[in-house]
This record gives C-alpha cells, structure tokens and sequence, in this order.
C-alpha cells in the first residue's frame, strides 16, 4: 500500500473516531407545551435552554425536540403570546438520551390602568 494512502485511510479513520465521539457527548431535550387551564397544546410556543443558542418552536401539538445540546444541566425557558412564560431548572441532558421537559403555561392577566383600561406588556 502506498503511502500516501496509508497516511489518508489514517487522517479518515480519526476524523470518523472524533465525530463518533462528538456525537456522544450530546442528548436532546424534548416535551410538550399546554394551556395549563384547558390542557390544549400551545402551538407556536418558543422553547429556549438559557445562556445558549439551542432552541425551538413548538408544533401543532405543542411538541418540541432540541437535538445536539452538550451534556449538562440547564435551565429552559417556555414562553408563548398570551401567557406568563415559564422556567425549569436543573435539567439534566445525558449524552445519548433524550431529557424530558415539559410545560404547562398560564394565560397572562392583562393590567389595568388608572382608568381601568387593560393594558398589556408586550415585549419589543
């Protein structure tokens, strides 16, 4: 066998061994997001692992996954229009697993102003 192949099927061999082992150092965060008074599933609801750039949108059935997260412990934020956003903390994402994370969002209770106007907080 040449060399120079020796030394490419080598320099292969280890990239392949590296992105094997990348990828087993990272889990998922999955779960549901709902109405907690009606118990219907809060589509479009933004799910956030603070302090990183990993997030999601919730689907149709209030469904979300976040692939690839580094091992660790984190806390996720929920949040959708309407409703009081959310935080778990101490979520343990294990390599090669999926962690659960689920949440359960109460309709925000718009202010009042002094002439009894609602007024609601909405973020820009």
């Amino acid at each position: 066998m040449k060399k120079s192949t020796l030394i490419a099927l080598t320099a292969a061999l280890i990239l392949s061994c590296f992105s094997y082992l990348q990828s087993q150092q990272t889990g998922s965060v999955a779960g549901t997001v709902t109405d907690a008074r009606t118990g219907r599933a809060v589509s479009g609801a933004a799910v956030n692992i603070r302090n990183t750039q990993f997030s999601a949108l919730t689907d149709n059935q209030g469904k979300y996954l976040i692939n690839n997260v580094p091992a660790g412990k984190y806390s996720i934020q929920a949040s959708a229009a309407g409703y009081d956003a959310q935080i778990r903390k101490n979520i343990t994402v294990k390599a090669g697993s999926t962690a659960p994370a689920d949440f359960k969002l109460k309709a925000s209770v718009p202010a009042k102003d002094e002439k009894n106007r609602l007024v609601y907080d909405v973020e820009a």
